[in-house]
């Protein structure tokens, strides 16, 4: 936590954008390694395989955070589905994002890992801005 707000004060950056970041690589980590299993493992077409990966991380990124990046605002119970609805609900349109770039990127070039680093990024700022507000109340 150290480095973190070392690393916050080097880069203005707020320690919970960096926290989601942390928690945001990881599920990118998860995110390529379920995609290699799926597409190379299974022989799953990318945008399928892309969609589904996208949504499991999206629920495995919510419960990380909660944990993680907003303890102070950590929900529980009834919050914690209500809080899983709203950010699933405040992701999708991050994931459709996500998606659609990896789609396009595919298109303009056809390397996969590629278009997922492109889709994972295009939906981040969004997810963090949103979610901090809107999920866990954060501001």
């Amino acid at each position: 936590m150290t480095a973190l707000r070392a690393l916050s004060r080097l880069t203005s950056l707020p320690v919970d954008f960096l926290l989601y970041g942390c928690v945001g690589g990881f599920g990118a980590a998860v995110h390529f390694s379920l995609l290699v299993l799926l597409i190379d493992g299974m022989g799953l077409p990318f945008l399928p395989a892309h969609t589904a990966v996208t949504f499991a991380v999206m629920i495995l990124n919510f419960i990380l955070n909660n944990r993680f990046t907003f303890p102070d605002h950590r929900l529980h119970g009834r919050a914690f589905a209500l809080g899983l609805f709203r950010f699933c609900l405040i992701s999708s349109l991050g994931a459709l994002i996500n998606v659609a770039v990896a789609f396009v990127t595919i298109r303009l070039i056809p390397y996969w890992p590629l278009a997922t680093l492109a889709g994972i990024a295009a939906g981040t700022v969004w997810n963090y801005r949103l979610s901090k507000r809107h999920t866990w109340k954060a501001h």
